[in-house]
């Protein structure tokens, strides 16, 4: 039996599935054109918000797993003058780096950079020579026209690196790079009505002989890879999730690679009314007869010092007495629960200065531990520190001005 192929019929039948896929694509197309939009930052003079994110990553020494830690970095923002080519921005970056000795612990204040940049609607940055900060520059940086659901553009953009604790190396060190971006189109999170962007980009830098850096760096790689989520409605970034991969070799043939994950979102702040909360702190600690507890305002917020926190000698262990106290400091924290909080460790003037540092990070952080343990505040709202004995607020040369230095501050802060 000889079978047959109808030719004709069969190209009717590929010329109408062309025309339908035809078709189709046309209408994909309008329809991702409908939905094209210019990205733009919309800046507002005044407006105060901050960046809230953690950076988790492990760490390799030639090839060997070395250890993981974490990084809180907290940027507080504020919109200045605003003109025709975009809005100076005063921002002050603080970064905290987790206790070595347990997993999930607290974040110890490390380094802060306070810097005033100027920005352009589309997101290119101007930082003064010499800035460490912002360490991503231009990032993202959007077209002059309207991008589309799935469509993708470059740009250039700088990482900045401050290599003056690990290498002496005064000056930033800037890696130029190209990032791709796609419009990966709306998203929601967190009930927002959001735009997701795709950023890619990587970093190679191989210092000169005439760079300083030679010194001590021979090669530094990364690879970044990002989902950034674009709040359009307010014109600036609401959250992002980042994967990345980092290596650098150093002069003398060492390899280091970290490997990590960030993520972060922006907070809006509300600037604080300092004279009103210190009245109602000093209201509630006289209601509940707090002896050796003072408030008053600082830069940074509103404090307040508890003088003589008993702890057991020469250590960090509170002791039963004193929950009672912090308990109820808790409480008024709990009021403001929308405000993150730094714990200062104070000590009297005795010993080694070493050893007053390390003392008075380990009372903060006890503190600190006891409010994160009891639900005041979480990990990532709080922060710790220890200034040993260099803020005095007494004569250390008497029992009661010691008495004074021996404390612990709470500040409630600004942004």
């Amino acid at each position: 039996m000889r079978y047959t192929v109808d030719v004709t019929r069969i190209g009717i039948r590929l010329a109408l599935s062309l025309a339908t896929i035809v078709a189709v694509s046309i209408s994909v197309a309008a329809q991702a054109e409908d939905q094209a939009k210019t990205f733009r930052y919309d800046f507002r003079a005044g407006d105060r918000y901050r960046i809230v994110g953690i950076n988790a990553q492990t760490y390799t020494v030639d090839g060997v797993v070395a250890g993981a830690f974490e990084e809180l970095i907290r940027i507080q923002t504020e919109v200045g003058e605003v003109g025709a080519a975009g809005a100076t921005i005063r921002a002050v970056y603080q970064i905290a780096t987790e206790e070595s000795d347990s997993v999930g612990g607290l974040f110890s204040a490390s380094r802060e950079y306070d810097v005033s940049f100027s920005q352009t609607e589309s997101g290119r940055i101007v930082a003064p020579p010499g800035s460490f900060v912002p360490q991503v520059r231009d990032v993202p940086l959007f077209p002059d026209r309207p991008i589309a659901p799935g469509e993708s553009w470059t740009a250039s953009a700088t990482e900045v690196h401050d290599f003056r604790a690990s290498f002496g190396i005064e000056s930033p060190v800037v890696v130029p790079m190209t990032v791709a971006y796609r419009y990966v189109g709306p998203a929601e999170r967190n009930g927002a009505a959001l735009d997701l962007i795709d950023i890619q980009y990587t970093t190679f830098y191989r210092p000169g002989p005439s760079d300083p850096t030679a010194e001590f760096v021979r090669l530094m790689t990364g690879r970044y890879e990002q989902l950034l989520y674009w709040d359009s409605a307010r014109g600036r970034p609401q959250f992002y999730e980042e994967r990345f991969t980092q290596f650098v070799q150093t002069r003398d043939g060492g390899r280091f690679e970290f490997v990590g994950r960030a993520s972060g979102e922006v907070v809006d702040s509300v600037q604080l009314d300092r004279a009103a909360m210190q009245r109602d702190i000093e209201a509630a600690l006289e209601a509940e007869a707090i002896e050796g507890a003072q408030v008053r305002q600082s830069d940074a917020g509103v404090i307040i010092a508890i003088e003589d926190v008993r702890f057991a000698p020469d250590s960090a262990e509170l002791l039963p007495g004193e929950l009672e106290k912090l308990a109820f400091i808790g409480s008024i924290l709990q009021r403001y629960a929308d405000r993150d909080v730094l714990i200062t460790g104070h000590t009297a003037l005795a010993g080694t200065e070493a050893g007053r540092r390390q003392l008075s990070e380990e009372r903060a952080r006890a503190v600190g531990r006891f409010f994160v343990e009891n639900g005041v505040r979480s990990r990532d709202r709080l922060v710790y520190r220890g200034m040993g004995a260099r803020e005095p607020v007494a004569d250390n040369t008497t029992e009661e001005g010691r008495r004074k230095n021996r404390r612990v501050e709470i500040t409630i802060l600004e942004n």
